[in-house]
């Protein structure tokens, strides 16, 4: 299949990352995690999980591998 196709990036899902201390997220970073399918709720349990020196490319990284 293919076709044409427009990622909008979303304000409020970078600023609820932002907020969970996951920065710098334009729009290229966001169109990764959405094609990783990187949540607001992965993004929360990594972070719950208190690793040290996790930052976003790390949390992509993460749910690339798990």
């Amino acid at each position: 299949m293919q076709g044409l196709f427009h990622f909008l990036a979303d304000a409020k899902y970078a600023q609820e990352m932002k907020s969970l201390g996951f920065e710098r997220i334009d729009g290229d970073k966001q169109w990764a995690m959405a094609i990783h399918d990187v949540s607001l709720k992965f993004a929360r349990d990594i972070k719950a999980e208190n690793l040290q020196g996790l930052d976003t490319d790390k949390l992509i990284a993460f749910k690339i591998h798990v």
